[in-house]
């Protein structure tokens, strides 16, 4: 049974009825948005369990896929027991090759999506990465842009080392970056000095953007930080 929650953040009768069925499907979750918010993953670990806290540690979102691969779908819930779904994030490949992912709530409508060229590539480090967020209309509206590509390269093959992951962030501040299509800074995404890699920041940069725009940028660096 497929129950539609339209209301806040579930509570607790909420979510022992989400256990008894299952899995219960939020179509309209309220007040999602406290930034910071905070992103991390397991280290040494061949499955992405991506979590998503806010400033007090409450869960926001949790992932469960492989690292570095490009899956069908990556579904979103509410928390690690998967009981509330949040969106779906449907792998699409056009015509001239490009991947993107569409993202739906539970009840298909579209949210917008996110693409790269880098998507698929084995050795994106060559290559100038960058994505495009588009909204429910297709339109482009944001551009996440990866600052010093090269911290990159080097946190992927040994930031997830004690002390190097630190030492990493500490000499080039990695970070991905949202702007606008007139070149405004709107949400930032910043690794965090941690002895262990997998730590990220989630912050606020323009007070202009709308409580769905700043969903779908949170969707849309869920899906860089799962295809790493």
């Amino acid at each position: 049974m497929q129950i539609i929650w339209s209301g806040g953040i579930p509570n607790r009768s909420i979510q022992a009825l989400a256990k008894r069925k299952k899995t219960i499907y939020v179509a309209d979750q309220k007040n999602f948005v406290k930034f910071p918010l905070f992103l991390s993953f397991r280290p040494f670990s061949p499955t992405s369990n991506l979590i998503l806290e806010d400033s007090n540690g409450s869960p926001v979102a949790f992932v469960k896929q492989k690292m570095h691969k490009l899956p069908e779908r990556i579904s979103v819930h509410s928390d690690e027991t998967r009981w509330i779904k949040l969106v779906d994030m449907k792998r699409k490949e056009g015509s001239d090759g490009t991947i993107r992912y569409l993202i739906s709530n539970p009840s298909q409508q579209c949210l917008g999506s996110i693409e790269s060229p880098s998507f698929g590539v084995k050795n994106p480090a060559s290559k100038l990465i960058h994505y495009t967020v588009s909204d429910e209309t297709g339109s482009a509206v944001f551009a996440i842009q990866l600052k010093n590509p090269m911290a990159r390269t080097i946190d992927r093959y040994l930031g997830k080392l004690p002390f190097v992951c630190a030492a990493i962030n500490l000499a080039f501040r990695l970070s991905h970056v949202a702007s606008r299509a007139g070149g405004e800074d709107a949400v930032r995404l910043r690794k965090r000095v941690h002895l262990f890699g997998g730590r990220f920041a989630i912050e606020l940069l323009s007070d202009d953007l709308s409580e769905e725009e700043q969903k779908l940028l949170i969707y849309a660096f869920i899906v860089v930080k799962v295809l790493g």
